[in-house]
Order: C-alpha cells, then sequence, then structure tokens
C-alpha cells in the first residue's frame, strides 16, 4: 500500500479490499441479563460508537451527578440488541454483572480502536 502526503503527515492511500467494515456487532455475555422469570439472556449486538455518542454524555444529567454512570450511559446508546429485551435501557444495563459489564466495555474499546 501505498503513502501519500497529507496536511497532518502521511496517510495510507486507499483501503484494503480484505478488510471489512462492520457497524454491527455480535456479542455472548459471560453471564448475561436475567429478566423477570429469572431466565439468563446472552446474545446481543452492539454498534459502532459516534461522536454524538461521546458528546451526548457531557450533558447527560446522570454524568453531571457521578462520572460512574459514564460508562454505563455509553453501552446503553450503542449496544443495540440485547435478547430478551425489547428496548436496551441505562437500568437493563445497572441490572448486569459487573463481569458482563467489563467484558462489554472492552468489546467496545476493541470495535471503536483504528486499526491500521
Amino acid at each position: 500500500m501505498s503513502m501519500v502526503r497529507h496536511e497532518g503527515g502521511m496517510i495510507k492511500k486507499g483501503r484494503e479490499k480484505s478488510m471489512e467494515f462492520k457497524e454491527e456487532h455480535e456479542f455472548i455475555l459471560p453471564i448475561g441479563y436475567k429478566d423477570t422469570q429469572g431466565r439468563y439472556h446472552h446474545y446481543g449486538k452492539m454498534r459502532l460508537s459516534t461522536a454524538k455518542d461521546e458528546l451526548m454524555l457531557i450533558r447527560h444529567p446522570k454524568v453531571r451527578q457521578s462520572s460512574e454512570y459514564e460508562k454505563l450511559i455509553l453501552l446503553s446508546h450503542v449496544i443495540t440488541h440485547l435478547e430478551g429485551c425489547e428496548k436496551v435501557t441505562l437500568e437493563i444495563i445497572e441490572s448486569l454483572y459487573l463481569i458482563d459489564i467489563n467484558y462489554l466495555l472492552n468489546l467496545y474499546h476493541q470495535i471503536n480502536q483504528y486499526h491500521s
């Protein structure tokens, strides 16, 4: 792959065809979401984050009260599907076990990282 000069430095010219762009990524939670009947649901989907997702956190009232909510709110916005849930909400994310939260945060960082 060739390099071209750009005002910010050197950048790669073009993208390799083998590099697949995926906007949404499937996942399986280690423990899972426990519904009101006590059943565990593991399957879900997470989309790539946008600048709007990050900016929304600045204005969110829960983040203003406690910065600890930042990661949970972000997850509630980028998780597009969670088996057993009609809609993924902050309350559902709050009810997940910590092992699942850590798994989701790792996935979030992995899929939103630029790979060259």
